[in-house]
């Protein structure tokens, strides 16, 4: 049997059964389209996950001290030891954070009063902690070389101080 005799007879075949070949290429289509949607939620699954693990930090290390109360000067972090760690060929960012919480700041109404929580960090932090700006920009290198006044708020205290 040759080649063509071959095709007339798949085609005579296919033209004389027309439901199982309908039902055997509906099988076909509805087999591979599943294939491709699972697959495609498994990735799409596993994308957003690993983009929540970023935003929280599975690549971040934060030493800090754990009584700081009883700690002396020589006990803390300076900026040599910042440079030390930046210099490390696996370190991308480096942000020295200084963090004081806890003091009264009066707001529009001067009888209204509320706990303060500031966090002094460098221009690195926005890459550690990925912050979302609305409006606005993140501070550059040059704002703290120059140590200008810059602050960054959350969307909460944007919204309670200057209403948008």
């Amino acid at each position: 049997m040759n080649m063509m005799e071959s095709v007339k007879s798949a085609f005579s075949s296919v033209f004389a059964n027309k439901m199982r070949s309908f039902l055997t290429m509906l099988g076909i289509i509805i087999g591979i389209s599943s294939v491709i949607v699972i697959t495609s939620i498994g990735q799409g699954s596993q994308t957003k996950m690993m983009d929540e693990f970023n935003k929280l930090g599975v690549s971040k290390i934060t030493i800090s001290m754990k009584d700081r109360g009883s700690a002396r000067s020589r006990d803390y972090l300076t900026m040599d030891d910042v440079e030390v760690i930046r210099a490390h060929p696996e370190v991308k960012n480096v942000s020295p954070m200084f963090y004081a919480g806890g003091a009264k700041v009066k707001l529009k109404n001067p009888k209204e009063t509320r706990n303060l929580y500031i966090q002094g960090v460098n221009e690195e932090h926005r890459y550690i902690d990925q912050y979302e700006m609305i409006h606005g920009r993140f501070f550059v290198e040059t704002d703290v070389k120059t140590k200008n006044p810059i602050v960054i708020i959350d969307n909460g205290l944007a919204l309670k101080v200057f209403g948008r």
